[in-house]
């Protein structure tokens, strides 16, 4: 069985979670820094995903986009020099050379600060803990569903 998640499922979720929270006090101050990392991390990921799997969808919808550092099936040769004349690797970190790494590390960065801020700070109920994980992770579909589904295809 295929699953889907969708943005009535992610609202249903944060209705229930708000109602619960109100009712046992929850510091929400505690979910800001990860819900946002993890928007951002849902964020770059959808948008990694579309120009890798729909780079026609992409294209056409930003058509200014330029391909040499957009699409996924000629960006990386900017990690070399002159290629293919000269396959010598260029000294630019290969997070910058192109949408897909730079990307694809933006999301897994945000992703891991993200599950350091839940685990930082004062002494709080377990609960609370998986609260933070629950919000991080609707965040991160949000933000997925956003820039997969709804902007950028």
């Amino acid at each position: 069985m295929k699953s889907k998640v969708s943005m009535k499922n992610i609202l249903i979720f944060i209705l229930v979670t708000t109602s619960l929270c109100r009712a046992q006090r929850y510091e929400w101050k505690h979910a800001i820094a990860p819900a946002s990392l993890c928007f951002i991390s849902g964020a770059s990921w959808g948008l990694h995903e579309a120009t890798s799997h729909h780079w026609g969808d992409f294209q056409a919808r930003f058509p200014g986009a330029e391909p040499q550092f957009w699409n996924p099936a000629i960006s990386w040769t900017n990690k070399y020099v002159d290629w293919p004349e000269n396959k010598k690797r260029s000294s630019t970190p290969v997070f910058f050379t192109d949408a897909k790494h730079l990307l694809a590390s933006t999301s897994q960065v945000a992703a891991f600060g993200a599950g350091a801020c839940i685990t930082l700070g004062e002494k709080r109920p377990r609960w609370h803990y998986l609260v933070d994980i629950g919000i991080s992770f609707a965040a991160y579909s949000g933000g997925h569903y956003l820039t997969y589904r709804l902007i950028y295809r």
